[in-house]
């Protein structure tokens, strides 16, 4: 619960940042970002929580980047005035894929500790 937390804040957070330091990305309005961010935060934990093991870490990792690189680029298209450009969309993935790694990291440990205390 408290991942899910923690990515319903940093994604949003990171869609905005990459709309404003990544070229080829334009959003018209503030909440379209925050959208993006939480869409790929619900689509992201999911995935972990059926595929992260300690042997699958970069299996997931690589299922992440092309989730976030997919909803950036295709996600836009329903919104008014938005747009995201192929360039953009592959920066923007390689950030939420390395803001994935420490996460990845976190939940491996946690389910060590509490298989150790089962």
């Amino acid at each position: 619960m408290t991942i899910l937390l923690i990515k319903l804040i940093l994604t949003p957070v990171l869609a905005t940042f990459a709309a404003f330091i990544f070229p080829g990305i334009f959003y018209s309005s503030y909440w379209q970002p925050i959208v993006i961010g939480v869409a790929i935060a619900l689509v992201t934990r999911y995935v972990e929580r059926i595929l992260l093991r300690s042997h699958t870490k970069i299996i997931t990792l690589i299922i992440d980047f092309f989730t976030a690189f997919f909803l950036t680029y295709i996600l836009p298209y329903g919104f008014e005035n938005a747009y995201v450009l192929f360039p953009g969309a592959v920066f923007t993935a390689i950030l939420f894929t390395v803001a994935e790694l420490p996460q990845h990291y976190f939940l491996l440990k946690e389910d060590v500790e509490q298989k150790s205390i089962v």
